[in-house]
Order: structure tokens, then C-alpha cells, then sequence
């Protein structure tokens, strides 16, 4: 299968997961195919999660999730959250992996709303060691449609979990902070980029699911004007995991170089490389766009931001 051939020499991917599902070499077969410089392993709590950085630390950026104690989630006492992260970075991850902010995540783990006082503690530690954090905030729009038996409808709507969003980011305005999935927010351009504005180091990955990229299609040349205006805020990131088929990850990776590098119009790789025939996104649109951007855009949205975002190379581990 031949790699994937990006107009740019850096490629880091923000947005990758190691689950050990398949051997280490195979993980990196994935990522030579697609034509990574470095990726970013979002990744959990445990020893083996390291794994990969160790045996490659100039390749990987890792990320840890913090585990919560059952008894304290309980008490709402979220003091010990602030010396687990000192923990975390201290053990040599480059940052901090965070799901709670995925609805159905936070009913399974009944975790209280990111603006509690419970994660308080944490958030001013994060801000104040400046550590970097890729959060999942929300989800798709189509996710509270009443349509299918996993509908969100009984849980806090997607606007619930933006407000929580902003009043994070008002009470630390410069938390170092990704938000994974475009936040969501390919419907509100404007919106978000008020948001950029206000909050200085806040950041958005574009890992797929394709949602968003129906929307960013809808107006291609407003989206295109976007990326060039906040270049530095937005991340390339994939999703791409080891439990992925070689043609499942190429086909993300060239479906996001279609999209960033080129004019064209075509439908879901994704979709394709599943078996299925396109399917519309929640606009109703069944094509994408792509945006051409200039070679100087490009270089940030698929390396250097990142770097900025993480670090220009992958801490050591201690």
C-alpha cells in the first residue's frame, strides 16, 4: 500500500491511540504508511501505557488520563486530582488525556459537570504548571436526535457542555487546552473563534469522525479564511488507533490531506475504507470540499502548532 504524500516534511499527528490490541510493530507500520514525523498518544494511567515512548522517545508525545477515586469522586473532594497531575508529569507524559467531558463518559463514570468545584483543584494546578490538556468535549449535534436507541436525549444537551467549556476558560483564560473534535463546532465558526480570541491558548485537534468536516464543506471559502486567521490554533489529528486496519488509517490520514492540501470535491474515505457508501453528515451534505490552504498554513496546522501546543520535541521520560 503506498504512503500517504503530504506537501509538507512535518507531519505530527495530534490525536492517536495505542490500546494494545495488536504488537508495537504493527502501531508502527500504521503510522510509516501514513507519514508521520511524531504522533501524540492519547493514552491512560497505567504503566504500560508508556510503553511506546520509551521504546521510541523522540517519535511519541504521550498523554495520561488521571483516574478518579471512587470515595472522593462521591465526596465531591477533588484535592487529590492536583498531586496525581504532578505525578503524571513528573512519570515523563507530555500531557493529560481528559474524557470527562463526553456526556455518555460522564454518566458512566458520574462525574460531576467540568465547572464543578470537585474539578477546581486540577484545573488551577493545570494552569499553573502550564501542562498541556486534550479534552473530549461534548459530541456530535445528530447524537441528541431521538432517532436511534444510544440517543444522548436524556442526557445534558450539547449546549449544556459548551457553557461548561466557557466557564472553564473564564475562570482559567489561559489554560493550555485542545479540545479534540473541533470541539464540535464546525456549525459555529464565529462562535469559536471568539473563543480563540478570548482565550489565548486554547486549541481545537481535527481528529474524525468526518461530522465537522460537512460543515467546514458548506462554506468552504469562509472555513479556508478561518483556518488561515488561527493557523496556531488548530491541530491535525486523526483518531487513528492499532486496532485500525492499514487501509482504515491511510484512508483518514488521505481524507484529511484531500481536505487541507487540495481543492477538490469527494466523499468519505472513511466510509469507504468501512464498506459502506457515502453517507450524509448531520447538514445533510454526502461531499466534502477541500481547502487548499498555502504551503505556509499548512506547515503550522500539520506540525508546527502542535509543537508550539506540546513542545517542540517529546519530554524524556524520568
Amino acid at each position: 500500500m503506498e504512503q500517504v504524500q503530504w506537501k509538507v516534511k512535518k507531519v505530527v499527528d495530534a490525536h492517536v491511540h495505542y490500546r494494545h490490541r495488536e504488537p508495537a510493530a504493527y502501531f508502527n507500520q500504521i503510522l510509516d504508511l501514513v507519514g508521520y514525523t511524531r504522533a501524540n498518544i492519547l493514552t491512560g494511567w497505567e504503566p504500560n501505557c508508556l510503553d511506546r515512548k520509551r521504546e521510541q522517545p523522540s517519535r511519541f508525545y504521550t498523554f495520561g488520563m488521571i483516574p478518579h477515586d471512587p470515595a472522593k469522586l462521591a465526596a465531591g473532594d477533588g484535592a487529590y486530582r492536583a498531586t496525581l497531575l504532578e505525578q503524571l508529569v513528573a512519570r515523563g507524559y507530555d500531557g493529560v488525556k481528559m474524557m470527562e467531558g463526553k456526556p455518555a463518559w460522564n454518566q458512566q463514570q458520574k462525574t460531576p459537570p467540568i465547572d464543578h468545584d470537585y474539578f477546581r483543584p486540577f484545573w488551577e494546578k493545570a494552569a499553573d504548571i502550564d501542562v498541556p490538556i486534550t479534552m473530549h468535549m461534548a459530541d456530535p449535534l445528530d447524537f441528541w436526535w431521538p432517532s436511534g436507541p444510544d440517543s444522548y436525549c436524556k442526557l445534558e444537551p450539547q449546549e449544556e457542555c459548551f457553557r461548561q467549556t466557557e466557564a472553564v476558560l473564564k475562570r482559567h483564560p489561559h489554560l493550555r487546552i485542545t479540545f479534540a473534535h473541533f470541539l464540535f463546532m464546525g456549525p459555529q465558526l464565529d462562535r469559536l473563534g471568539d473563543w480563540f480570541a478570548r482565550f489565548p491558548k486554547m486549541r481545537v485537534d481535527m481528529a474524525i469522525g468526518d461530522e465537522f468536516l460537512y460543515y467546514l464543506s458548506d462554506d468552504p471559502d469562509k472555513a479556508r479564511d478561518f483556518y488561515i486567521t488561527w493557523q496556531d490554533r488548530i491541530l491535525y489529528g486523526t483518531d487513528i488507533s492499532d486496532h485500525n486496519s492499514l487501509h482504515l488509517a491511510r484512508a483518514k490520514a488521505e481524507m484529511l490531506r484531500l481536505f487541507l492540501e487540495t481543492d477538490e470535491t469527494f466523499t468519505s474515505l472513511r466510509d469507504k475504507a468501512y464498506g459502506k457508501g457515502p453517507a450524509p453528515g448531520s447538514n445533510g451534505r454526502t461531499e466534502l470540499h477541500g481547502l487548499a490552504l498555502p504551503l505556509d498554513v499548512l506547515e503550522k496546522v500539520l506540525g508546527r502548532s502542535f509543537e508550539a501546543f506540546a513542545g517542540p520535541a517529546p519530554k524524556p521520560l524520568r
